[in-house]
């Protein structure tokens, strides 16, 4: 099977809209039984709110997510399987619509409204260099409702060998309601016990440079790209960046004997306050101190965050 019988339609990058995606969802929720269950069960998913000061999480019990939460991302474990975002290996009744050289996809799997995965036509392998831009183009398209994200292959990507986006509605995502759509140029973030680095700006050249510059700043003197998830929105005529530099791919929590595991691989969404359990009795493990230890121990401390964005200021 290849992308022509997957794309339905084709759009220039930065041409999807938010008319676009809802469109598509009605289609494939029509003729995809998977995709229906998946969107149907999203709203009867237990859920937890937990406060720190003015800022909050969400927590998700949802069993869908578990392959993702549990994805073996070593070398070894990804050769053994067919990747699920190359055309031959995706469900026949999947449809998307091309965007440049990527395809917007229904997430059958979703954590939030309109969730959708935006791979690369070609199996090439996780990295942001060279799509800074084409993050922004994707997020000021789709407007204000909809934002955009990436995740980086030791961050929360369950395919690091297939470049891929994903996006999703805008509506309730703590961290989007709790900042200001405009302010400084950069800004450090700091709320519930994680670290972060909000870019603005009008142009959306100009916060794309900002985002090369801050991560050639973050990966020092290696080659590799650094531990991060970014996420894209754009809101009152603003391009907003959320970046979260990391140091690790997954808490103690996670590894933690059964009695006491809570099983949660942070990515861009928990960055921004939807934190996903795949396992529905972990959920009353969880507070708001456990959740405060989990982002303290996965992102980058507070000292180098500064010193990023001296660098770039």
């Amino acid at each position: 099977m290849s992308w022509t019988s997957k794309v339905a339609t084709a759009v220039p990058m930065g041409a999807l809209s938010a008319v676009h995606v809802q469109d598509l969802m009605t289609e494939q929720r029509a003729s995809w039984p998977a995709l229906a269950s998946g969107v149907g069960a999203l709203s009867g998913m237990q859920q937890r709110e937990l406060q720190d000061d003015d800022s909050r999480v969400v927590v998700q019990a949802n069993p869908g997510r578990r392959a993702s939460v549990h994805a073996r991302v070593d070398p070894a474990s990804l050769l053994a399987r067919p990747c699920f975002l190359c055309p031959d290996n995706m469900p026949a009744a999947e449809r998307g619509i091309g965007v440049g050289d990527l395809v917007a996809l229904p997430n059958p799997f979703p954590i939030v409204k309109s969730h959708l995965t935006i791979p690369s036509r070609e199996h090439e392998p996780q990295s942001l260099a060279g799509r800074e831009l084409h993050l922004l183009e994707l997020a000021r398209g789709l407007g204000p409702d909809l934002f955009v994200f990436y995740n980086g292959p030791q961050c929360g990507a369950s395919a690091p060998d297939h470049f891929h986006f994903q996006g999703g509605a805008a509506a309730n995502i703590p961290l989007l309601a709790e900042t200001s759509a405009r302010g400084p140029a950069v800004e450090h973030l700091c709320q519930f016990g994680r670290q972060g680095i909000l870019l603005r700006g009008a142009e959306t050249a100009a916060v794309s440079e900002r985002i090369v510059r801050l991560l050639d700043v973050l990966k020092g003197s290696t080659d590799a790209e650094p531990l991060v998830n970014v996420v894209a929105v754009y809101r009152e005529g603003v391009n907003n960046a959320f970046v979260f530099p990391r140091m690790a791919h997954r808490p103690r929590c996670y590894f933690a004997k059964e009695s006491a595991r809570v099983c949660v691989s942070p990515a861009a969404l928990e960055m921004m306050g939807i934190v996903v359990l795949a396992d529905v009795e972990h959920i009353d493990r969880i507070d708001a101190d456990l959740v405060r230890s989990i982002y303290a121990e996965v992102c980058l401390d507070e000292e180098r965050i500064r010193a990023a964005i001296r660098e770039i200021e």
